[in-house]
């Protein structure tokens, strides 16, 4: 699931980064949310793969 990864990386470039997500904080809670989700999905299928060797 390196592609989760990718898409992690993707949008931290494009909306975490993003000087409105400083100013509002509801912007930067469900930003930080989504981030978090995403490196747990990658987390979790790292751990699958590894089970299924």
């Amino acid at each position: 699931m390196d592609r989760s990864l990718v898409a992690l990386d993707y949008i931290y470039q494009f909306l975490g980064s993003h000087p409105l997500l400083k100013k509002e904080t509801r912007l930067k809670e469900a930003y930080q949310r989504v981030e978090e989700e995403l490196a747990n999905l990658y987390q979790l299928a790292g751990k699958i793969e590894d089970e299924n060797q």
